[in-house]
């Protein structure tokens, strides 16, 4: 009957200390994800800020690429 007791308190215990841990997990990964912000804020406002260059950049080599295949295309029709 003792061991019956003990066992329904030590289960008890543990599902206190389940509770704890799951509570305690979630608290880190909220501070983890709230320190964490700044960099991520940082990280997504340059890569919206490099993508005018790049985006400028691509149509600058394909209006390249279509002025030389113009110039040959007219240098080969006449």
């Amino acid at each position: 009957m003792l061991d019956t007791i003990k066992n329904g308190f030590t289960a008890i215990i543990d599902i206190f200390k389940t509770l704890f841990d799951f509570i305690h997990n979630i608290i880190n990964a909220g501070v983890e994800l709230f320190t964490s912000l700044p960099d991520i804020i940082k990280t997504v406002t340059a890569s919206i800020g490099l993508l005018p260059t790049v985006l400028l950049s691509a149509a600058m080599f394909v209006v390249t690429v279509r002025i030389a295949v113009l110039v040959i295309n007219h240098k080969a029709g006449e």
